[in-house]
């Protein structure tokens, strides 16, 4: 018990409890039988998190980013009723807390009470190893590595859709889902937050996994989203947007990699996007020597506009983690390229540490440097330099049991050439934070 506990907690199955004769008491609550054979049951779960956030200017200092400390509380409290091996409903209640963040709290943050998700799945086909599964509600939704859609789990009220899902699996190897539906608006007061009026999204992603699970496994993937009122460097326009991608990845004896790029078309107001991106990551791991430490390498590329007021070329990833960088969560990806060399490592028991340095660099000279969150951090025009920042991240988590996790991380991120003429200085960030998981 405790290897099963998720991220992602409606991915969690504990029917493997259903023959335990003498269940300890969390294994009571999280198999619930309903009826005789078990095949009816109730799991429950939650999570409080505590996380306490301090930035020595925030975003450079630049217009926006002062010098704060923040204090977020996260309480979620999930149920997943199983009737029958064909259908199931998983609900989950949040509510959400924060103080100190300057200028202002982000919508993000804050909630009193409200339903974080609530859908049913229905197993409408189950055939030859193969099931078809309907899914219908608020739900969250990240896509294939969470490079591009994530979960947002940096911020206090993560990403939630309203949307409707087809998911087949295979042999648990292939697996295709679809899925269409609006985001959900965070709001403050009880069961306020509400689906967006501005925004849609629709999605597909075929996955095959290697049989043993070590590669090459790949992905094939198309999003798609429309925005009213889009702000890009060149203005603002309602925007429609098509994604298409694919990841390959897998070990190779003491190697892993990952490798994924897409190619974006599409409109805004007027003017055509075509825009393209790649990420990857390749480490290796020392298996003899104390701590395991794995040497890796992540970069990534992505394109941006050259002045040409007929074609958007600045790639943009629709729903990127904000953290998507360093736990600092400035620059959202898009118009740069970045070389990012780190270590990672187990040195006690129960104990991980990561350390790198992240270095980026501008694609177009012409373009803006964008902010994790929305919004330019530097406008175009101020600089003809390429440097944007050098960022380095200490990074420890420890987790005593399944239940428990203490995070503490370091992140500074020098000025470059084009913070500097920008007026940016430098920006340190700390963060501590407590989970604790049912």
């Amino acid at each position: 018990m405790g290897d099963e506990i998720n991220t992602i907690r409606w991915k969690e199955d504990y029917s493997f409890l259903r023959d335990r004769t003498r269940p300890t008491l969390l294994e009571r609550v999280k198999f619930v039988p309903l009826n005789a054979r078990g095949t009816a049951y109730l799991t429950v779960g939650g999570e409080a998190r505590e996380r306490v956030e301090d930035y020595d200017h925030a975003f450079f200092g630049l217009p926006g980013g002062p010098t704060f400390t923040s204090y977020a509380t996260r309480m979620l409290l999930d149920a997943d009723l199983h009737l029958g091996p064909r259908f199931r409903t998983f609900m989950e209640l949040g509510s959400f807390w924060e103080t100190g963040r300057k200028p202002a709290a982000r919508p993000i943050d804050r909630g009193d009470l409200d339903l974080q998700q609530a859908f049913a799945d229905l197993m409408a086909v189950e055939h030859s190893g193969s099931r078809l599964t309907l899914r219908l509600g608020r739900q969250e939704m990240p896509v294939g590595s969470g490079r591009l859609v994530s979960l947002r789990d940096g911020s206090n009220i993560r990403l939630s859709f309203d949307a409707a899902k087809v998911i087949w699996d295979h042999d648990g190897r292939t697996s295709l889902e679809a899925a269409a539906g609006r985001p959900v608006d965070p709001a403050r007061g009880v069961f306020e937050s509400a689906t967006s009026s501005r925004e849609w999204f629709w999605y597909a992603d075929w996955s095959r996994r290697a049989l043993g699970g070590r590669g090459p496994n790949g992905e094939l993937f198309y999003l798609g989203r429309t925005v009213k009122r889009a702000v890009y460097a060149g203005g603002t326009a309602d925007e429609a947007r098509h994604t298409l991608g694919g990841r390959i990845w897998g070990i190779a004896v003491a190697w892993d990699y990952s490798v994924q790029a897409s190619y974006q078309v599409g409109s805004f107001g007027s003017a055509d996007i075509r825009a393209w991106g790649a990420a990857s990551d390749t480490g290796y791991t020392l298996a003899r020597v104390p701590g395991r430490p794995r040497l890796a390498v992540r970069a990534d590329i992505a394109s941006g506009d050259k002045g040409d007021g007929g074609v958007l070329s600045t790639f943009s990833a629709p729903y990127p983690a904000l953290n998507y960088f360093s736990e600092a969560a400035i620059f959202a990806p898009g118009n740069g390229y970045d070389l990012h060399p780190y270590v990672q490592a187990q040195p006690v028991k129960k104990l991980a540490v990561s350390l790198g340095v992240d270095f980026q660099w501008r694609l177009e000279r012409s373009d803006a440097v964008y902010r994790a969150g929305g919004g330019f951090l530097v406008p175009p025009g101020v600089s003809a330099a390429r440097f944007v920042t050098a960022i380095t991240q200490l990074d420890g988590t420890w987790q005593p049991v399944a239940q428990v996790a203490l995070r503490a991380a370091w992140v500074r991120a020098s000025a470059g050439a084009v913070i500097r003429a920008a007026g940016g200085r430098p920006t340190n960030f700390l963060l501590f934070s407590l989970d604790l998981r049912l």
